[in-house]
């Protein structure tokens, strides 16, 4: 009875231990979130169309979006799975930096910005923004040039999106696979810039006005925001990136994976 006792006891503080660990985490993650670059550039991102609106009222309308709410309810499920529902691991400054990559791609990028807004056009006044930066999205499927956007779209939708949150996941919870994971999802936002950015440039940008003609036009605020800024920066950006995630995980995976190997050619020596 001593024995079940014990391990009745154990069972309490490895919870206990738990649920202080979660809580630990979050705010780790809460005070790490305030400097963390991809963080501030998504906040940044998500407050640029109140530059455009018309009054006060205006940008509460667009604060108040019910896709708007519904993107700040699933960030605080994931963050709150991740963290209260289970153990997580402490991890480094790089690590963190890539956790927050993926989380603010998951829930923002490949989900409500790309998709909600852009593609189905349901967040107001950014989804009217999205259009000055790709036009394209207006065009649909059906359309030779909308095609490519529609279908990264759903690429973002079905994978990059629910992959990317279950990276951050995998991250803080310390899971075997989460350098697998951090690789496919790296390389499938590549191939959305691949699909969605190369098209485009190829062909001269028709959609976006062409090249600015002129450095007054290639230097005015719309170009700047829009071409220079929505289009250029931001394809680079989401390369840059995710080359070099991938590139650390590859390398991790291929440690893991020499190592082994070479345990299990030193049990068949033993055997």
């Amino acid at each position: 009875r001593r024995r079940h006792d014990n391990e009745d006891e154990d069972s309490e503080a490895e919870v206990e231990d738990a649920g202080e660990a979660g809580g630990r985490g979050a705010m780790a993650v809460l005070g790490g979130a305030l400097t963390d670059p991809t963080v501030v550039f998504t906040v940044g991102v998500v407050l640029v169309p109140l530059v455009f609106v018309e009054d006060g009222a205006a940008a509460m309308r667009y604060l108040g979006t019910p896709m708007m709410l519904a993107s700040l309810a699933l960030l605080a499920l994931v963050v709150g799975v991740t963290h209260y529902g289970g153990k997580t691991v402490q991890v480094g400054a790089t690590e963190r930096r890539i956790a927050f990559w993926f989380l603010m791609n998951g829930v923002y990028f490949n989900l409500f910005l790309d998709v909600v807004s852009g593609q189905f056009q349901l967040m107001d006044e950014m989804s009217r923004q999205y259009y000055k930066v790709e036009p394209r999205y207006a065009l649909g499927l059906l359309s030779p040039a909308g095609a490519p956007v529609f279908m990264t779209s759903m690429l973002e939708l079905f994978f990059q999106a629910p992959f990317g949150i279950l990276t951050y996941f995998a991250i803080h919870r310390g899971l075997p696979h989460r350098h697998l994971a951090a690789f496919f999802v790296s390389v499938l936002h590549a191939t959305g810039v691949w699909y969605f950015y190369i098209p485009e440039a190829l062909s001269g940008f028709p959609h976006l006005g062409g090249w600015p003609q002129s450095p007054e036009e290639g230097l005015s605020f719309d170009r700047l925001l829009f071409f220079w800024f929505g289009f250029w920066f931001c394809g680079i950006l989401w390369i840059v990136i995710p080359y070099l995630i991938a590139r650390r995980s590859w390398r991790e995976i291929a440690v893991a994976v020499s190592e082994y190997e070479r345990s299990a050619r030193r049990k068949h020596k033993q055997i």
